[in-house]
């Protein structure tokens, strides 16, 4: 019977029918599977031609069976004769049989995914099944704070994925990239890294809450998950738990449920905490003022929690730091507060160990505060080892290194930051300053453009270019980029960078202009112009006496400092020397602590000593200082630690050395002859009266100058 039946398999053709159709097969699944992805046709689509292909099959084996082609066409086919002869197969037939199921074969599991595509090298592997990224939730309400809730507690959803040790989630600031884009998913996935997105939706209508919620896979748009919540706002807070649990569970995360469960807090109060978080997390000075007085209520109401009063201590920091909006001293003060009273709360509250590290580096550069140092890196050492997956964590640590003049472990911290959050904008500007501190100029560039065309409203990439740009010594391509920084308005230190470049190229009436418009600033800022108009002018009792007087009105420590400045300026180094013991007493000790970032200090402190008669003194600073700032292999040594190198050696008397030092500035970009710390120019310091006159000294400042003439003349047109 089987014999039969074969006999009949090779009279109707069937073999080479099925042979050829298997090559076909495999031949335009080959095809298909490398054509539709370049045509950025769905991923199913490959999977469709491959099941119709498939189901084909069958169709032509009894197409086959059934008809025959004829000189007359295409026509049933007739039956055997009784007495016709068996058809035997033969090895060619078997041979055939045996190809076309390889064929079939293989095609099935390269579908399958068993096996990489014939013919082609194998595919990168994608990201893992177990990564996520929750884009922001869609505003779907009428109230005016609507968007800013839906961005609370989309990060609220984030936050609680990210304690999922199996899962990797995006980045808050790279999902929320995407916000209010129509980016196709598989370009959000390619962006973040991962295979999968969360997308949903926020309706509050009274006290009534709706949250739509969908898990999407990112190569071909499934749906793995949705759910509404019809909720009242009671539940919001449960909400966000409930749907970090259910896409944990959907792609088979294990979850580590035995730790306690936090109190689901008041809901009115968890609304404003999460508008308030939002508006913190834009920035900008409107936005954070506002924020500010939400965490402010939330605390004198009694409903002040760890993240609360840490939020409350970054809002402060932000509004006295970067906007110069408040009184630093009192502001300082609240910030502790805040921060201690987290840290009582919570003693492993990130959020309030990255507030205290904040307020130490503030700390540093407006008080010249040594001991916070210490205290900065103990607190973000801490931050690191309870989140170290924490974008945040890695973002700002990195900043403090950075700051530290350790770029190789700022790098490397910034770059765990980029992967964990692609477009994490502050990551990638810390891994640009790190590399432009190894000398590493082209790759800084490459980051800092990147960071400005994803971002390019984003006032700090363009500003921390032009920076680097200055300490290139490249003024003239400084300047526009520091322009576009300044122009908005919204960041004063981008105004005296800007007047700072002007002012070293002898362009004064653009000086002037770039520093006016901080006049018409509220706080400390609103002093600046006719402060650095005393100094530049070289009044320097005038500005000695100004400078007493905002301190005396605000106590703010930028006005301290530039008090030590002046009086060494105009020879009072008893006033000096009294005001620099409240500042930073612990230069003057026995065994003084001097640390890079606040070289010019120690000069400062130095100098004074020696002018009061305390020789060793001077030398035991000036010795720590030299070796804080000694020249590391492979490091850069920034043209402020070398004026302070230069200007150190000057009060030591060492010429030759003060002169080498100057050449070796030079060499690395030094440019900037009135420098930063006190718009003195170099030459005018009481620190380089032992060489200033040395021919050698006034031949690198007559380059210098003459360097900066020709910027000045790119910059003007005029020779």
């Amino acid at each position: 019977m089987l014999g039969r039946f074969l006999s009949e398999v090779k009279r109707r053709r069937i073999v080479r029918v099925a042979g050829v159709y298997a090559v076909t097969c495999w031949a335009v699944f080959q095809v298909a599977s490398s054509l539709f992805p370049v045509l950025h046709l769905p991923a199913w689509t490959v999977t469709l031609t491959a099941v119709l292909l498939m189901l084909g099959l069958p169709v032509a084996l009894i197409i086959a069976w059934a008809f025959e082609a004829s000189p007359d066409g295409v026509r049933l086919t007739a039956a055997a004769p009784a007495d016709a002869p068996k058809l035997k197969f033969t090895l060619a037939d078997w041979s055939l049989v045996a190809a076309a199921i390889a064929i079939l074969g293989l095609s099935g599991a390269e579908m399958a995914g068993v096996m990489p595509a014939i013919g082609r090298a194998p595919a990168a592997s994608g990201p893992s099944v177990r990564s996520v990224a929750v884009l922001p939730f869609v505003n779907m309400s009428d109230q005016k704070d609507g968007d800013l809730f839906a961005d609370g507690l989309s990060e609220e959803v984030i936050n609680g994925l990210a304690q999922i040790p199996d899962l990797k989630v995006a980045g808050r600031t790279s999902a929320f990239y995407f916000k209010g884009r129509n980016d196709d998913l598989r370009v959000i996935g390619q962006k973040l890294g991962v295979a999968n997105v969360v997308e949903g939706s926020v309706r509050r209508e009274g006290d009534k809450l709706r949250v739509t919620v969908q898990l999407i896979k990112v190569s071909d748009g499934f749906h793995m998950w949705s759910e509404t919540y019809d909720r009242t706002m009671d539940d919001a807070f449960a909400i966000q738990t409930e749907i970090a649990k259910k896409v944990a569970e959907v792609l088979k995360a294990k979850l580590d449920l035995n730790g306690p469960e936090s109190a689901a807090p008041d809901p009115d109060a968890f609304r404003d905490q999460l508008v308030a978080t939002a508006r913190l997390r834009r920035l900008g000075l409107n936005e954070v003022t506002e924020a500010r007085k939400t965490f402010k209520r939330l605390i004198d109401t009694g409903e002040g929690n760890a993240a609360v009063y840490a939020g409350y201590a970054q809002a402060t920091q932000l509004l006295a730091q970067n906007y110069l909006a408040l009184d630093f001293t009192s502001a300082d003060a609240e910030a502790k507060a805040a921060i201690d009273k987290a840290l009582s709360l919570d003693p492993n509250s990130v959020d309030a160990l990255l507030a205290k590290g904040m307020r130490c580096i503030i700390r540093t550069i407006r008080m010249s505060d040594q001991a916070c140092i210490a205290e900065s890196r103990a607190a973000y050492q801490r931050a690191l080892t309870l989140a170290p997956r924490n974008p945040e964590v890695l973002t700002t640590y990195a900043n403090f290194l950075n700051h530290q003049d350790e770029p190789v472990q700022a790098l490397e911290l910034a770059e765990r930051a980029v992967a964990q959050d692609p477009l994490n904008r502050v990551a990638i500007l810390n891994a640009a300053k790190a590399l432009a501190a190894m000398s590493r100029f082209d790759e800084a560039e490459q980051r800092y453009r990147s960071a400005i065309d994803l971002f390019p409203d984003l006032v700090d990439a363009k500003q921390d270019l032009g920076l680097m740009l200055v300490e290139e010594g490249k003024l003239d391509r400084a300047e526009p980029w520091l322009k576009a920084a300044a122009a908005p308005g919204t960041d004063p230190s981008a105004a005296l960078q800007l007047a700072h470049v002007y002012m070293n190229l002898g362009m004064i009436p653009q000086f002037k202009a770039a520093a006016a418009p901080l006049s018409a600033l509220a706080g400390p800022a609103a002093r600046i112009p006719r402060a650095l108009e005393l100094v530049t002018s070289q009044d320097y009792r005038g500005s000695l006496a100004f400078c007493e007087q905002a301190y005396a009105e605000t106590g703010d420590g930028v006005w301290s400092t530039s008090i030590i400045e002046m009086a060494v300026m105009v020879g009072d180094y008893e006033r000096a020397r009294a005001m620099a013991l409240k500042v930073n007493p612990g230069l003057y000790g026995p065994d003084p602590q001097v640390d890079g970032s606040l070289a010019f200090d120690a000069v400062l402190a130095a100098q004074i000593s020696d002018q009061l008669g305390d020789h060793a003194q001077a030398k035991r600073i000036l010795t720590r200082l030299l070796a804080a700032t000694a020249p590391k292999p492979q490091l850069r040594l920034s043209n402020e630690r070398r004026l302070s190198r230069i200007l150190a050696y000057g009060v030591l008397g060492d010429k030759d050395s003060a002169v080498r030092e100057l050449q070796a500035a030079q060499a690395s970009g030094y440019r900037t002859l009135f420098d930063i710390n006190a718009w003195v120019r170099i030459d005018r310091y009481p620190m380089a009266a032992s060489v200033r006159a040395d021919p050698r000294f006034q031949a690198i400042l007559a380059q210098i100058d003459a360097d900066n003439a020709r910027m000045r003349g790119v910059l003007t047109g005029v020779k």
